[in-house]
């Protein structure tokens, strides 16, 4: 008797039987609709659907900015919470922006804690707040997260903090992390 896929599994090798070169016109079509409908994947298929509209040319589908808002909206009904960090990526309006992102830090999203640094560091957005950058670029690092250490140290170089850089680099060393370019 046959193993049973998990649904990770067969959401993975759906995936990769839509990268697969010699797959057919008629199965990639099944594939996608299979993305777009199912509600199996505690919607991780939605959420790569919206990848799709993001970097159309890195992915064997396209979807459109409606669809792309719907999917999220899938995603959200299934519980998946990371749905409000894409729809900060695919919002135009700068108050949709900083809601969806605002939520994505409420329900602890990593790489919403590296875009909100980034935002407060160049001032997007939101005021310029190298203090609050700070913060939020550590607790991405705090999470694995390399670019978290990256902005820290960024911080540090630009306030003249030559300390506090050498004990960031130390501390991105300790986690296994190697950062190029960054000379003390």
């Amino acid at each position: 008797m046959e193993k049973k896929l998990t649904p990770k599994e067969l959401l993975r090798n759906l995936i990769l039987s839509s990268r697969d070169p010699f797959t057919s016109t008629e199965r990639l079509e099944d594939i996608k609709r299979v993305l777009l409908t199912s509600d199996n994947f505690c919607g991780i298929n939605h959420l790569y659907m919206v990848k799709t509209y993001l970097n159309p040319d890195s992915y064997p589908f396209s979807i459109s900015k409606d669809e792309a808002f719907n999917q999220c909206n899938k995603a959200l009904n299934e519980g998946n919470t990371i749905a409000y960090f894409y729809l900060y990526l695919i919002s135009e309006k700068e108050i949709e922006k900083r809601k969806y992102l605002n939520l994505s830090l409420l329900y602890k999203y990593p790489y919403a804690y590296l875009e909100y640094a980034k935002l407060h560091h160049t001032g997007t957005i939101y005021e310029k707040d190298l203090k609050k950058a700070y913060a939020y670029y550590k607790k991405a690092a705090d999470n694995n997260i390399k670019e978290g250490y990256y902005g820290m140290i960024t911080i540090d170089m630009e306030t003249g903090n030559k300390e506090k850089q050498i004990q960031d680099y130390k501390d991105a060393e300790k986690k296994g992390f190697k950062l190029a370019g960054i000379i003390l």
